[in-house]
């Protein structure tokens, strides 16, 4: 009896150790699948996407319209200083830095043109002295007036406060000389004021506009410029 319990004994422990090495295999086995872990699967949560960059400032179309709208203002007080021959309030308007340059024809010479500083408009009128404003159409003879007689031909020949006809940012193309305002003034603001013609001998070719030339410093527009514009040869 002694030898059978003993046999049996030792059967017995052989088939515990099985039992404890089948259990590590299927454990190995499971631990090398893919996604298997001891431990309970973690939820991923996703990273929070980053916020856009926010849009570069850019001037909405009510600044540009409010801009406009403030320049042709200007125009309108000019127009009425020039109507009225009141050049103190004209000079009011007039670019404290740059001055207000006069031309008599829409083609403008940056180098023969009349510059005049605020401060001598407010008695330009009486001043008798003859000046070179730039050359004739047609036959090219010098342009030598005094201001008061230079304002008469080619600045206020016409009712311009009166004009029907406004123009904002778009002139010329009525006469045979090529605008350069743009050139000159590439970031101003261009009021035209357009008179047609009215003498039917001339089939209406008597017409006349005054350009307004407006630019920005220190959060105002001021004029920097009047050009005359006319039918040319």
């Amino acid at each position: 009896m002694g030898g059978i319990h003993r046999v049996a004994m030792m059967w017995r422990r052989i088939f515990l150790a099985l039992v404890v090495v089948m259990v590590a295999v299927t454990a190995f086995r499971y631990l090398r699948q893919p996604g298997g872990s001891s431990e309970p699967p973690s939820s991923t949560v996703p990273a929070p996407a980053s916020a856009p960059s926010p849009p570069a400032p850019t001037a909405s179309a009510e600044s540009v319209q409010q801009g406009l709208s403030t320049a042709t203002h200007e125009a309108e007080l000019v127009l009425e200083a020039l109507q009225t021959r009141n050049m103190a309030a004209l000079a009011a308007h007039v670019h404290p830095v740059k001055g207000l340059r006069f031309s008599p024809y829409i083609h403008v010479d940056p180098k023969r043109s009349v510059v005049l500083q605020p401060r001598e408009l407010s008695t330009a009128l009486e001043d008798p002295k003859p000046r070179m404003w730039g050359s004739e159409d047609g036959t090219g003879d010098p342009i030598v007036r005094s201001f008061a007689s230079y304002f008469a031909r080619f600045v206020y020949d016409r009712n311009f406060l009166a004009a029907s006809e406004r123009r904002v940012n778009q002139f010329g193309g009525k006469s045979t000389s090529k605008p350069n305002v743009r050139e000159i003034y590439p970031d101003a603001t261009v009021i035209e004021a357009h008179v047609p013609g009215t003498k039917p001998e001339y089939g209406g070719l008597d017409w006349a506009s005054l350009l307004l030339v407006f630019e920005r410093y220190e959060s105002r527009w001021y004029l920097v410029a009047l050009v005359h514009d006319q039918w040319t040869i």
